[in-house]
């Protein structure tokens, strides 16, 4: 699918760019819907880990999509809370902000329609974390006899 076309620059040139058409949004969305994707939600400034999301149902004369948790999070958004959805498509990833408006049911969480979409890098952030429990070494060699030794 080539949807970049649909991004519009913004100044200045280094900083990503948006997609801001609701159309196309709904398109996404709906993308994401069909295939039955997982989006990860986070709450920003949140040390938490972001937990996996589906979408359930998209309301496009509400202005609203609703998602359904796969597991329990610790901690949900609150109504108002601004929400990150990661999430991928067509081999890019992407980054949607939405207001949550509130719970619909037990396991569903009602946010109003993303104002925009961006393209996400990996790269800025940390790819993984390494839980307690794993005792994760790593061993970085710079030659055959020498290098620095790194346990977690």
């Amino acid at each position: 699918m080539a949807w970049f076309n649909a991004f519009s620059k913004q100044e200045p040139s280094d900083v990503a760019p948006v997609l801001r058409d609701r159309e196309q949004i709904l398109a996404y969305l709906e993308a994401l819907f069909r295939q039955g994707t997982e989006l990860l939600a986070y709450l920003p400034g949140d040390s938490l880990e972001p937990y996996a999301v589906r979408l359930e149902v998209i309301s496009e004369e509400k202005g609203t999509f609703t998602v359904r948790l796969n597991s329990r999070p610790l901690r949900e958004p609150g109504k108002g809370m601004l929400t990150e959805f990661w999430f991928n498509l067509d081999g890019q990833r992407f980054l949607a902000k939405a207001d949550c408006l509130g719970r619909s049911s037990a396991d569903r969480n009602e946010f109003r329609l993303p104002e925009c979409i961006s393209q996400a890098d990996r790269r800025k952030g940390n790819r993984m974390r390494f839980g307690t429990r794993e005792k994760a070494q790593v061993v970085a060699r710079e030659s055959l006899f020498e290098g620095i030794g790194l346990s977690g």
